[in-house]
């Protein structure tokens, strides 16, 4: 789909999908995870590439397949003023495995973009199942479609080109599959670990006494006066 609100320039679905991924998987390692990523540039790259990928990825030479899988997309429509929220997964599968993850990151994208749910058409706010080819040729591991928001509709457009807009929906995502998995998410705005130096200053010049790796998940605040170092956030 393409985005044309008055007097802006267009918006592309491939372009916000991709930087949403990216948001997604950015958090997604600074927890840990290892993500498998269809795409990292501005290529295009056939569906059925795509659900090979999850389902043939190899893990030490062996194909096994990855844990999860995630499809970002935005929707569109032709009547301007749609614009929702909704995770699908196959037919089926709304009170299995597939539900419970979806449910979670709708849930997520939902408090993000402020937007409504989509009517659920399985009995489960925020899920919608459907036969998409990403939901069903991945079986059996638990895969989910995301529809973020519609970029026909003006104001999601102009919100889409807000960067923090989309840092936080693809937070939301990452957020919503950390939730799933019973953990507690990293919070918006987390940043890899650092060097940070540490020393004291006399008559303006800095003497530098050491240097500290500091590995922390998450915001985090460092004061350093004359008492001892305090850390002050998510540890690992």
């Amino acid at each position: 789909y393409v985005a044309r609100a008055p007097d802006t320039p267009s918006i592309y679905e491939k372009d916000v999908n991709l930087t949403t991924g990216l948001s997604t998987q950015k958090y997604l390692g600074l927890d840990g995870a290892h993500v498998v990523m269809t795409r990292t540039t501005d290529t295009c790259v056939s569906l059925k590439d795509r659900f090979n990928l999850f389902v043939n990825y190899k893990v030490n030479g062996v194909s096994r397949g990855v844990d999860y899988a995630i499809s970002i997309h935005h929707d569109g429509d032709v009547k301007p003023g749609v614009n929702y929220t909704a995770s699908y997964v196959y037919l089926g599968s709304c009170q299995g495995t597939p539900g419970n993850l979806a449910a979670a990151v709708a849930s997520r994208q939902q408090v993000a973009s402020g937007l409504l749910y989509k009517p659920t058409n399985c009995n489960r706010a925020g899920v919608y199942q459907d036969d998409l080819q990403m939901v069903r040729e991945v079986k059996p591991m638990p895969s989910i479609l995301t529809e973020v928001g519609f970029i026909t509709n003006a104001t999601e457009a102009a919100n889409l080109r807000i960067p923090s807009y989309i840092e936080h929906n693809g937070y939301a995502i990452y957020a919503g599959i950390v939730d799933y998995l019973g953990k507690v998410p990293l919070p918006l705005g987390s940043q890899a670990p650092g060097i940070i130096s540490i020393g004291t200053t006399a008559n303006n010049n800095p003497t530098w006494l050491d240097q500290v790796k500091v590995q922390i998940k998450g915001q985090a605040s460092l004061s350093f006066a004359s008492g001892p170092l305090t850390v002050s956030g998510r540890p690992t």
